[in-house]
């Protein structure tokens, strides 16, 4: 377990008064109600695995004049191909370029990446360039709008969203680590929160944050956090 800050403890009224310190970011703390959700990720089973973006859809996906078989291969084609715009990279986007079409599951595509660096790479530049911020509302975008593909050309993912509207679709981190992404689940039963699911992405924030004032692990154990369950039961 990685501790951020010197190891201290805090009582609950003192987490209240550090999340009524960051008032202004409450807007972007997300909060879930159990029974309205449903929580997916890469290795879930059953039919909300086509909610995942490594899914390989039940038909080809027609993206920028070519056919994909993932959301996860068309986003990063879309990310290297928009914006490696390094001359000495030119032979490498064309090669991972090619790669990425190739693939059949998404799960190829984050092995792609991993190999080549080059997406951390362009990454890298181009948040240089315009910023932290306007690449997120970019990527953003661009994952939105090749969702919106899937839904219109698989049936698979199609029926099983119309099935569930009015549900919240979430992806959980299936790992036990500290998520960046995902949910955590409010267990302690004195919370006004207790059974609802909120952004484990805010909680590491928060504790990244306030370094000098308390822990990750700290953060989860006053909140009364744990980790959600792997879907795939593992």
């Amino acid at each position: 377990m990685a501790f951020f800050g010197k190891m201290k403890h805090y009582s609950v009224e003192s987490m209240d008064e550090l999340l009524a310190s960051v008032g202004h970011l409450r807007p972007y703390l997300r909060v879930y109600d159990e029974k309205e959700s449903i929580l997916f990720n890469s290795r879930s089973r059953g039919e909300s695995k086509t909610l995942s973006n490594f899914h390989a859809s039940c038909v080809p996906l027609l993206w920028r004049g070519k056919l994909f078989t993932s959301v996860e291969a068309m986003i990063f084609y879309t990310y290297i191909e928009d914006n490696c715009k390094n001359p000495k990279w030119e032979e490498k986007k064309r090669e991972v370029l090619e790669q990425i079409l190739a693939t059949k599951h998404g799960r190829e595509v984050k092995e792609i990446n991993r190999e080549s660096k080059l997406y951390s790479k362009v990454r890298k530049a181009t948040v240089k360039e315009i910023g932290e911020h306007n690449w997120d509302l970019y990527a953003w975008k661009v994952a939105c709008d090749a969702v919106k593909v899937k839904y219109e050309h698989c049936p698979e993912f199609r029926s099983f969203v119309d099935a569930n509207r009015g549900k919240s679709f979430i992806e959980n981190s299936w790992w036990k680590k500290i998520p960046k992404a995902g949910v955590l689940k409010i267990t302690d039963e004195a919370s006004p929160l207790f059974g609802k699911y909120i952004e484990g992405s805010f909680i590491c924030f928060l504790a990244k944050t306030y370094a000098k004032k308390i822990t990750v692990f700290q953060c989860h154990i006053l909140l009364g956090i744990e980790h959600t369950a792997c879907l795939s039961g593992e």
